[in-house]
């Protein structure tokens, strides 16, 4: 399944234990990339928890990751085997050994939610579909637009291509900040989700305990149960 979520440069990023979430329904490695001094830097292959965190604090050390737009994904790994170099996000490019490098620079980036029947090649390991489909076609779709998908036409193409049998989701993020969002995203406290596997789960609320008292009341809490229990040995003491 996967999940991509998207923070809007101004917006205070997803708590570290959203994210924690993220990694726990989806742990098959994950990624990040960030629109930063004119240049999409991606940072990828961290197939522990504790590894994403280690490197996204590395990577913010010194600065506000509010101020920037960034994309994080998180994998569930259907194609090609789940190791780091298949982790996304994935620059634009036709290069398959460019996608699979762990740190690149880049003017557009693109992770993926979903599988695209389309493009997928079960038997292959190096690749999957996701790298397989920005390869053959939204590099010549994208064709080094920044916001290309302002252009509907070119919007419904790669709908048309992802398919209808999967919701697809892709988030595209420019060198300048702007990412364009493809798909049915949720949005939350100003954060895009690609699915809902980034809610925490809700703890039961614990019943309050009762004791029973001398007299037929129940009293909640033990502290009036002490009380009772001084009173009845001052009366033993008059």
């Amino acid at each position: 399944m996967c999940i991509a979520v998207f923070k809007p440069a101004g917006q205070k990023a997803p708590t570290f234990e959203t994210l924690k979430q993220c990694f726990k329904r989806n742990p098959d490695g994950a990624g990040f990339m960030v629109a930063i001094n004119d240049i999409v830097v991606i940072r990828k292959g961290f197939m522990t928890y504790k590894a994403f965190e280690e490197a996204y604090k590395s990577f913010f050390n010194g600065l506000q990751d509010k101020d920037y737009s960034i994309v994080y994904h998180f994998r569930i790994g259907t194609q090609g085997g789940n190791v780091p170099e298949l982790t996304h996000p994935y620059p634009l490019t036709r290069d398959y050994a460019q996608m699979r490098k762990l740190e690149c620079e880049c003017e557009i980036g693109v992770a993926h939610n979903g599988i695209i029947h389309l493009t997928s090649e079960w038997g292959v390991k190096d690749r999957n579909d996701s790298m397989t489909f920005i390869a053959q076609y939204l590099v010549d779709i994208i064709n080094g637009n920044h916001y290309w998908s302002q252009k509907p036409e070119k919007v419904r193409l790669v709908n048309r291509l992802l398919g209808d049998g999967y919701p697809n989701k892709l988030a595209v993020l420019s060198k300048t900040g702007y990412c364009a969002l493809i798909g049915n995203w949720i949005k939350d406290g100003g954060i895009y989700y690609s699915n809902t596997s980034y809610v925490l789960p809700r703890v039961p609320k614990q019943p309050r305990k009762t004791y029973k008292c001398s007299s037929t009341r129940e009293i909640g809490g033990i502290d009036h149960e002490i009380e009772m229990a001084k009173l009845n040995l001052l009366g033993m003491l008059d």
